[in-house]
């Protein structure tokens, strides 16, 4: 099973099919004319329903994207790292461009 931080895992994570609406759940770090930069805690990626959680026997902890991802042990899963997405409000419906960004934006 690869092995990877949060950053690595982030680095190849695909949200480009994610939809939003604003509201007061977002926490708005910064925004650039159409574009909203939204502080995203783990917490709330790690509640969606396509992303599965378990404990390996030695107490270290995988994660898979999907009922079709791989497996990947994460190396610092107790970390909490800053998550940020690129929400574009150009449409009715809001999108990001798919990338989580990990500690900076």
């Amino acid at each position: 099973m690869e092995r990877k931080t949060w950053k690595e895992f982030f680095r190849d994570y695909d949200a480009s099919g994610w939809k939003f609406q604003m509201g007061k759940e977002m926490h708005i770090a910064d925004k650039d004319g159409d574009v909203y930069i939204v502080r995203w805690c783990i917490d709330d990626f790690l509640s969606r329903q396509d992303i599965f959680l378990k404990e390996m026997e030695n107490g270290e902890v995988a994660i898979k994207n999907g009922y079709n991802g791989e497996w990947v042990i994460l190396t610092n899963f107790d970390d909490d790292p800053k998550l940020y997405l690129r929400i574009y409000t150009d449409t009715p419906e809001y999108y990001c461009n798919g990338r989580v960004y990990v500690d900076e934006y």
